[in-house]
């Protein structure tokens, strides 16, 4: 990946109506792609783990996000927060609230 991470990474994020930044062997990152999984969620997978830019991208997220821990989710370019956030999010219902107000399909 070429240029500025931090706008490669506001590119990823708005061409992507969801997107998962984490580390393809964390749990935490797996247990996020699961619950979207089963929400039937089509979302685009950055794996952290191997990428050469990887601090510039952690970097970038952190100075969007304000938040140092992964996975880092985002619906329809909006910030969905990190897995402990993220999975009450599904619990309470204001993921899937996202996920409708971006008009991104999922099973209910």
């Amino acid at each position: 990946m070429l240029g500025d991470p931090l706008a490669r990474v506001r590119e990823e994020i708005r061409n992507n109506p969801v997107v998962v930044y984490g580390k393809s062997n964390c749990t935490q990152t797996s247990q996020v792609k699961a619950k979207l999984d089963n929400l039937g969620v089509e979302y685009s997978f950055m794996d952290l783990q191997g990428m050469n830019s990887r601090k510039q991208t952690l970097q970038a997220l952190h100075a969007i996000t304000h938040q140092e821990s992964m996975p880092y989710v985002f619906v329809g370019g909006e910030y969905a927060g990190t897995f402990d956030q993220f999975k009450q999010g599904v619990q309470t219902g204001k993921v899937q609230s996202l996920l409708k107000k971006h008009q991104v399909m999922y099973i209910d």
